[in-house]
Formats: C-alpha cells, structure tokens, sequence
C-alpha cells in the first residue's frame, strides 16, 4: 500500500508542476481518479468448492462485481470529459481471470462494434492461444449515443507497474497488467500517439494508465496469493483422501478412486486412465473419468502413435506430455504418468499407469500450478499407493507359487534351492546366504548360497555364532532388520545394547568388503514342532538390493513369509514319515495343540485396555478348536474362536491351517466379512477330499480406544454379551460354516456392538452347552448365561473357569463328549491401569 500512495503523491506532483493545458477539471478529474484507485484489499479466504470449474465461475463473477465498482464509473468519468467515442479495459483481474469493460455507442440497429474489443484482446497473449491459461471473460457493454466524428482512431495503452514486482511473479507473467483503450477522432489519437502537438493530454492518459496499472497489480497478486492457498489446501485435502483409501492394496480401487479425485477437484469431465502390461505386451483402459463418455481415441490409435505409447509405458519418473500446441494429431490434451520418486522394491513392475486428459469443451483449461500440483500427486502419493499394490501382488503370487512348488518335495535340500531362487526373483538382491547352525550350536555354516565371490565355498564357510551377525539372530529367535545402518533404534526395541554395540562393529567392519549398502535382512528358519521342540536351525541372509536402495516392511514380511514355509515344509517332511507321525500323535499332540494358542503370557501382553483368558480342553489328545488374537491391519484387535467338525489329529490339522490362513489375512484385510471370504476360499481347496469336513468360526474386531466391537459368524452362533449389568445374544442373521465349499456369493453379515469399561463377552464352542450328564440332559445356554451374570464383575480368568468347572462337573465324571473352548474378554476401558 506505501508504493500506492507514494505513486499518487508523485501523480498529483507531476500534475500541478507541469500546469497541463487541458480543461479546467483535469485535475480534480485525476484526484478523483486517484481516490477511485485507493484499495486496502487483502487476499481474500477462498472456499474449496466440489467442483473447480463451479468455483471459477462464482470467483469470476464476485471479482468482476467488485471490480465494477470502482472501474465502470471511472470509464465513465473519462469518456464524458474527453468526448472519446469509446473507452474499455481489459483487466488482468487474477491469474487466469480477465475483466472486460467497454463503454460504446450502438449503431442504428442497437448493435456494437467489436473493433475496440478485438484492438483491447489482441494485447493478451491468452487470447491468441486460449490453452495457455485458464480464460474466463466478463463482458460489460455500457450504453451511449453521442458520436463525435465518423473519422476514427484506436489507442491501445498497457496498465502496467514497475519492475520490482517480478520477484512475486512468474518467469511466464509480465508486468502488464491490463490493457486501456480507446476510440476517439484521428486528431485526438494523433495527441495521444505522439504528443508533438499537445503532451499534456498524452501525458494524461499515460498517467491514467500507469495508475490503472498500480492499482490492478495489487489487485492481482493479492488475488494470487489466495488462489495459491486455495490451491494448497485443496490439494492437501486430496492428500487425505488418498491417505484414507478404503482399500490401498487394490490397485483397481486406487485408480477408480484418482478418476473421481481429477474429474472433482480439477474439473476434467473427459480423461481415461491407461495401464501397459509389460509382460503382455497389453495396453487397456482402467479407468474413466466419466465412465458414460466414450473415448475419442481407440487403444489401437495410442498404440500406432510412438511418442504417445512411450509415455504410457514410461516406468520411471517423468515430466507429463504437454500436448496442447498440438503436436501429436490426436486429441489429447495431456499425458501424466502414474510413478513413484524412488521405488519400494527392486523388483520391476510389469505395470505402467498413466492418465489422459483429452482434448474436450468440457475440460477446463489447467493452469500451470495445477498440472504442477497433478503431477506431484500422481507421482508421491497415487504412485507410492500403486506401487504398493503392485508389491503386495507380486508378493502374494510368488509365496503362493513357491507353496505350490513345495507341496511335493520332500527333500529339505531341494526346498532350499528353491527359496534361493524366488528370494532371487523377487526381493532382487545382491547376495543370498543360507546357514545352519551346526550340531554344537556354535557355528553357523554356509550351506546355500548366491552371489558371493569366487573364494566363498558352501559347506566350507563357516562362522562362530557368538562373534557374527546372523548368529544374534540364531541367539533370539528374531528377524534382524536393519533399514539403515545410520538409525538402529528398531533394533534396540528388539535386542540388548551390548549385543547392538557388537553388531554395529561386525556390520562396519564388513560394510565395504561385503555390504555396499547399508540396509540388511536375517531371518531365522525354525523347525520343530511344539514349544520344547521347537528351535533355530538356520539362517536367510539377504543384502545388497540392486537399486541400492533399503530394504523395506514389505522385503522383511515377503522373506518371513517364504522361511516360514520352508521351515514348515520341512516339519511336514518330518510328519509324513508314518513312524514319525504316530510317535507325534503319541508323545507330543497335545503339545502341538496348545503351542498355537496363545497363552497366559500371551493374554498379559494384551493392551491393558483388554482382560482376556482363555482355555481348551480337547475331548482327545488332539481337538479341532482354536481360538486366536491378532492385529488387524487397521490396528483393531480380532479376536476369533473356532471349531472343527471332528476330532483327532484331521481335524487338528483342519484347525492349524484355519488359523494360519485367518492370521496371514488379518495382516493384509481389516474388512471382516472379506476375511472369512476369503478364508473359505481357501480351505474350501485345502479340505476338497477330507470327506465334507467344515470350521465354524466367530470374529470379534475390537476397537479398544473406544470399545466398539464388530462382530461376525461363520455358522457358529450368536454371542453372549454382557452390556448395562443385562445379558444379550448377539447374532448376525448370515454366516455359513467355512469349507465346504466356495459359491459365488458368500452370505456373511456383521454386526456392531459397543462395550463400555467394565462390560465383556464370553465366546465358547459347543463343548460346552451341548455336553451332557449321566440323565442325558444338556447344559444348556441358560446355565452358561447365569454363570456369566454371576461372576460378571470377577476378572477374565475367573469367568472363563468358572464355565469351564461348571460344565466338567456337569457330567459328573464321565469322558467329554467334544472338545470344549471357553474364552473370555473383559473391555477395562482406555487410560485403565488394572
């Protein structure tokens, strides 16, 4: 504002030294211009809208309003004491938004002429080429009849400001910031041209210009200023969209979702996004912005048009294709491709994503802030999401083909072969080791091995467990994952200090000689089956990613995952033996039984906003329930009971695979409905020929900063819930066992419950209200409800044996009839301490 006032000091000034031969009132023509360009305008507040092009128009309609206030009465002023035949400005009112004023006589017929208008738009640059900036035009005609002469002229004068006001401007906007015209006598032009015969009213005009000048400046960057916030906040609200997917592993989704993101908050109403399947050779469209709208280019077009396809196939990051000038003879106006800055994993994506913004009416033209903004976001946050998907696709396919693989092998050297070659294939690594611990347990040997030098052979290498860095992994039983060796404080949750400080100097001492980078796995491979027989064996060592980047959570799951079953092969390479299997059935069932529980310890390590115990008693050694506790991907707490059809070691077997298949989906899926789905699809195909076996199931996902509760049965029955001092049955009306086979619809339902501090649920199998006593009768739900209102206020534990005791005295001695599981959860409520 100081620059303003000091521009009109030196005006008024300038006026009164030079005594202008002009009319009497110029000069109180010019202090009134002066006061009419007075402006103390800040930025305004703009609104995010739901759509932006709705947002233009209603911006351009409030600035062109204000705007008139000031410049239509000004014009007016000018074209009354000049007698000009017509007068207009073209205002550069914002960046992209143009104001256009002109006061001109009509002809007989009350129509205009256009010539000053085309004079006043011919300055603009964004005329000429109307894909340069966002145009949005305000016409204003004001009416009157006097006509000076029939012998014209044109005079076309920049508004502009001084050059200090570059720093805040682009490298792409000038100083110009409006254009004043006027149609007058040749003579009168004449004078204002060339000022030879009267300066004074040259000078004038040129004052009025520069003056219209200051004033529109202003205007415009605090215009700019408001736009850019504007801008910045809506992206940021797509940020917290994109953040917030339903469903960030499904790439299909993800694109859907960025379709509507770019029709909405960017009004381009006709797009298409393209994937490339590189493997396939395949180009298909994924995704429309508005899926009614055909495209106006075929797939074969795109794919006959080089410069076109190589930036759909484009898999690095790029700039997006600008084909506005029309270089490219199709009608296309962009091309923004769909990458990460730096990529998860170093395995290649056989996918290549881009969207495509056609050339349409119905399109409105992007700023260059925009298509800035597009890019960042397609290219951080859409990216990084794909690319995620694409990764946990990969992951998924390659641990079920390498399960596939090892279902036939029975020789434990093969399987390791095999797990080299697909941590090879995927995780793209520069050396793989694998070591067993030998006998002593005091070193560890190379036994399997890949890329390491020439003077490394397996099964001569050997290493003292204490003094190397897979030997802290044999020592706890823990994945050892170092994403940067700069920051180890993920390794000091997990180990001891003095075993870190040992570590740090290994990984230094080798980082140069055999780690380039300073990013490391170490997995354990356990065998055994049971708690006491359970032990490290071995470890898988990668290191050295290709793309030299770290290793990621997505690395360190997928090597787990594949050791994991390896490990499990060869247990089941042990259980096949027929001499084994029964010394297992005899000696250990039980024990096997119960170490996929979890345990007292367990329960203690729970939130403390959760009391939970459980127990089951199996009718044989073996039984065929389970009941589980795991993370869901959401960070809600599931908590699943489950029961077997059948006893003995099949339906054991039945309940381990049920419970390894829910827990490896609960890290993947928080839906609960698409977990038992996808659950029944699986052991429908691992329980084909087991003779119409099936698992009931109950989910419970608990929220426990809240207490609220989603429930779920897959033909288990209703849950007994005590809320408000008062029991209740809680029962989704569908929910099918699982296994038995796998239609094309699954018909399961969820219900919602909230649990207030010191409410709580007890889950059961059939064991226990199905068991019966030496008349034959039931102990019945009634019995298990009254228990439960009587030991309501006890701990989880006290409910829990409280059930279990009643039933077992119930049948007065005799043998249970079924195995009977009994789990309790008690909600403490958040902040508690008990």
């Amino acid at each position: 504002m100081s620059d303003l006032k000091n521009s009109q000091e030196n005006i008024t000034t300038n006026i009164e030294a030079k005594k202008f031969e002009t009319p009497a009132s110029t000069i109180e023509l010019l202090l009134e211009l002066q006061h009419l360009l007075s402006t103390n305008n800040t930025a305004p507040k703009l609104n995010i809208g739901p759509n932006d092009m709705m947002f233009k128009q209603s911006q351009s309609k409030i600035w062109f309003e204000e705007d008139s206030k000031v410049l239509e009465p000004l014009l007016k002023k000018l074209q009354k004491e000049f007698s000009f035949e017509a007068i207009g400005i073209i205002q550069k009112a914002a960046p992209g938004y143009y104001n256009e004023y002109i006061i001109k006589p009509t002809n007989n017929e009350g129509e205009y002429d256009s010539s000053l208008q085309d004079s006043l738009r011919e300055q603009i640059p964004a005329f000429k080429n109307k894909d340069s900036d966002s145009i949005i035009i305000q016409t204003k005609f004001i009416d009157h009849e006097d006509k000076v002469s029939s012998d014209l002229g044109s005079v076309v004068l920049p508004c502009s400001t001084n050059n200090n006001l570059k720093e805040n401007l682009n490298e792409e906007e000038d100083i110009n910031f409006g254009y004043l015209g006027i149609i007058t006598t040749q003579q009168q032009a004449w004078k204002i041209i060339y000022n030879e015969h009267d300066k004074g009213l040259s000078q004038i005009i040129t004052i009025i210009a520069n003056q219209l000048g200051i004033y529109f400046s202003h205007l415009y960057l605090t215009r700019k200023i408001a736009l850019n916030d504007r801008l910045k906040e809506t992206i940021e609200a797509i940020d917290t969209r994109i953040s917030n997917l339903d469903n960030p592993k499904d790439a299909t989704q993800i694109l859907k979702d960025l379709a509507i993101f770019i029709s909405e908050v960017f009004d381009q109403k006709e797009g298409a996004i393209y994937t490339y399947i590189g493997d396939k050779d395949v180009l298909e469209k994924t995704a429309s912005l508005d899926p009614w709208k055909a495209a106006p280019v075929t797939i074969e077009q795109l794919r006959n048009c080089p410069k076109i396809l190589d930036a759909l196939k484009k898999a690095e990051k790029s700039d997006p294709l600008d084909n506005t000038n029309r270089e490219i003879n199709l009608p296309i106006s962009y091309i923004f491709p769909l990458t990460p800055t730096t990529s998860l994993t170093s395995t290649p994506s056989k996918y290549s994503r881009a969207l495509v913004i056609f050339d349409s009416e119905l399109n409105h033209p992007l700023t260059k802030d925009e298509i800035v903004a597009i890019s960042d976001r397609l290219e951080e946050k859409i990216g990084f999401h794909l690319q995620e998907a694409d990764n946990e696709a990969n992951r998924i396919s390659s641990i079920t083909e390498f399960k596939d693989i090892i279902k036939n092998i029975s020789d434990p050297n093969v399987m390791q072969d095999k797990m080299i070659k697909v941590i090879s294939d995927h995780l793209n690594v520069g050396i793989i080791s694998y070591m067993e611990v030998d006998p002593s347990r005091k070193y560890l040997i190379l036994k399997k091995g890949q890329g390491h030098s020439n003077s490394v052979v397996p099964n001569e290498t050997k290493q003292l467990i204490e003094d190397s860095i897979s030997g802290l992994v044999v020592k706890y039983g823990k994945t050892l994952y170092i994403k940067n060796l700069d920051d180890l404080e993920e390794i000091h949750s997990n180990f001891p200090d003095e075993d870190i400080e040992n570590l740090e100097r290994l990984f230094k001492e080798q980082h140069e000689t055999t780690y380039h980078t300073k990013s490391l796995l170490s997995v354990p491979l356990i065998t055994g089956i049971g708690s006491s027989n359970r032990k490290v064996t071995g470890v898988i060592n990668v290191n050295n990613k290709e793309n030299k980047k770290s290793f990621s959570l997505s690395d360190k799951r997928f090597l787990e995952e594949i050791t994991d079953l390896v490990a499990e092969g060869i247990n089941n390479v042990g259980i096949l033996s027929e001499t084994q299997e029964r010394e297992l059935l005899n000696k250990n069932a039980r024990e096997i039984q119960m170490s996929l529980m979890p345990t007292e310890k367990d329960f203690k390590r729970l939130p403390q906003e959760i009391d939970m115990y459980g127990e089951s008693i199996p009718a044989k050694e073996v039984g065929g329930d389970l009941f589980e506790t795991v993370k869901l991907c959401d960070g809600r707490l599931l908590v699943l009971l489950g029961d077997v059809s059948g006893k003995g070691s099949s339906a054991a077997i039945i309940m381990a695979i049920a419970q390894t298949i829910i827990k490896t989906l609960a890290h993947e899926e928080s839906n609960i409905i698409n977990i038992l789905k996808k659950a029944n699809k699986y052991l429908s195909a691992e329980m084909e020929e087991m003779d119409g076996k099936f698992v009931t199931l109950q989910l419970v996902a608990i929220d426990i900063s809240t207490g609220e509760c989603e429930f779920a049965s897959a033909g288990h029955g209703p849950l007994l819930v005590r809320h408000m001092n008062k029991n209740e049955k809680v029962t989704p009306k569908k929910g099918m066992p699982l296994g038995l086979f796998d239609p094309p619809i699954m018909p399961f339902e969820s219900i919602s419950f909230k649990l207030a501090p010191g409410d709580s649920f007890v889950m059961f199998t059939d064991g226990l209200y199905e068991e019966i006593n030496h008349n034959g009768e039931m102990f019945g739900t009634e019995r298990i409800s009254d228990i439960f209102t009587e030991n309501s206020n006890e701990k989880a534990e006290t409910i829990t044996k409280a059930l279990i005791s009643a039933c077992q005295d119930w049948r007065e001695g005799a043998d249970a009839h079924d195995d009977l599981t009994v789990l309790t959860i008690k909600y403490r409520g958040k902040g508690s301490n008990d």
